[in-house]
């Protein structure tokens, strides 16, 4: 190669360098406006996503209405505190029925009633309303209605069972069973001296 050769060479390849400058500061510039942008925009869709999170928060609030919000807390920290109790209580709950169910009738608990429903014999359903804290506190169990039973003073001999007993998932619908049998034993019986 002759020298004139490579001074053309030269030639190209510092303007060829210049030119990959020039699009390397071009490109640099598009890259760092983008993340400019997506900067923004990440900070507008949190700014949203907080905004509507709180809203969902004071929409929310009354469903979790264990403790009041402590004043030195904020919203957010007290709702999630308040989320992480009520996984805990329906995640207890759900294994007290479990335990429950498993030498027994078919025994299901509803999270969103917050009801614990017993399958019991002849078709009839026992529907027991689980208070705020239980089984954690000394609230109990209470009966809230059966389905399939025309008499309501089941109920009402269900819900006067001692305390302790309504304490007790599994006393609690023994209680409820030896009412059921009682109360069958006293239908037949007197089916029985009727058609004597």
């Amino acid at each position: 190669m002759t020298n004139k050769k490579v001074a053309e060479l030269d030639v190209e390849f510092i303007k060829y360098k210049a030119e990959a400058k020039a699009s390397m500061d071009a490109l640099e510039k598009k890259i760092d406006d983008g993340i400019e942008k997506l900067e923004a925009s990440i900070k507008a869709m949190k700014e949203e996503s907080d905004a509507k999170l709180d809203a969902k928060f004071k929409e929310l609030r009354h469903q979790f209405p264990l403790l009041p919000m402590p004043s030195n807390k904020n919203s957010l920290e007290w709702f999630v505190r308040k989320v992480q109790d009520r996984i805990v209580l329906s995640t207890l709950r759900k294994s007290l029925v479990k335990a429950a169910s498993k030498s027994r009738l078919s025994i299901e608990y509803e999270d969103t009633d917050e009801m614990i429903v017993v399958h019991l014999v002849d078709g009839v359903d026992a529907f027991i309303k689980v208070h705020q804290w239980w089984p954690i506190a000394n609230s109990g169990l209470k009966l809230s209605s059966l389905k399939g039973s025309s008499q309501s003073s089941k109920e009402e001999m269900v819900n006067s069972l001692d305390v302790q007993v309504c304490q007790n998932l599994s006393t609690f619908i023994d209680g409820i069973e030896d009412i059921f049998k009682q109360r069958m034993r006293i239908e037949i019986q007197s089916t029985s001296s009727i058609n004597n």
